[in-house]
């Protein structure tokens, strides 16, 4: 490694390093990314996060599935509440204001015990992993998420038996 520094016009670092005697691949190609499936079903998403929330409601939908909207945990509770024959999953992000998602979650399956929810996160699982243990049925997608994630998240979820 070689340095050059002179006042008023900086430093030069030059780095050589050994040639390689190994051959050079070109990587494989890789297959298709083949993309989750969607589906029909309705799913209510509880987000406060207005761009997390749009690009969740947007994914959905353009996934197939129908998708009712709530702001906070009292808003999803509302929905849920009046529609609550229709939805077939509730995604709730686990921190919102009013009524967070644990809560919201409790009060959803006092409507409907068996219905399925999937909690969101942007926190370390680990804290907040044990809040959702006592939730029968629940799982957990950690933010940020990609729509590979989400979809496939959202189709496993509604798939088991």
């Amino acid at each position: 490694m070689l340095v050059e520094s002179e006042p008023g016009h900086g430093t030069k670092f030059s780095v050589y390093l050994p040639r390689s005697e190994m051959e050079v691949t070109q990587p494989a190609d890789k297959p298709p990314r083949k993309p989750a499936a969607g589906g029909d079903e309705t799913i209510l998403v509880a987000e406060d996060n207005e761009d997390v929330r749009n690009l969740a409601v947007r994914v959905l939908k353009k996934g197939g599935y129908t998708v009712l909207v709530a702001a906070d945990g009292e808003e999803a509770v509302e929905v849920f509440k009046k529609h609550a024959d229709e939805v077939d999953l509730v995604m709730l992000d686990l921190v919102m204001p009013r009524l967070d998602g644990r809560e919201a979650g409790e009060q959803i399956r006092q409507v409907k015990d068996k219905i399925r929810i999937l909690f969101a996160s942007g926190y370390d699982p680990t804290s907040v992993g044990t809040e959702i243990r006592d939730l029968e049925g629940a799982d957990l997608l950690m933010k940020p998420f990609g729509i590979p994630e989400l979809l496939g998240k959202v189709r496993d979820i509604l798939d088991r038996a």
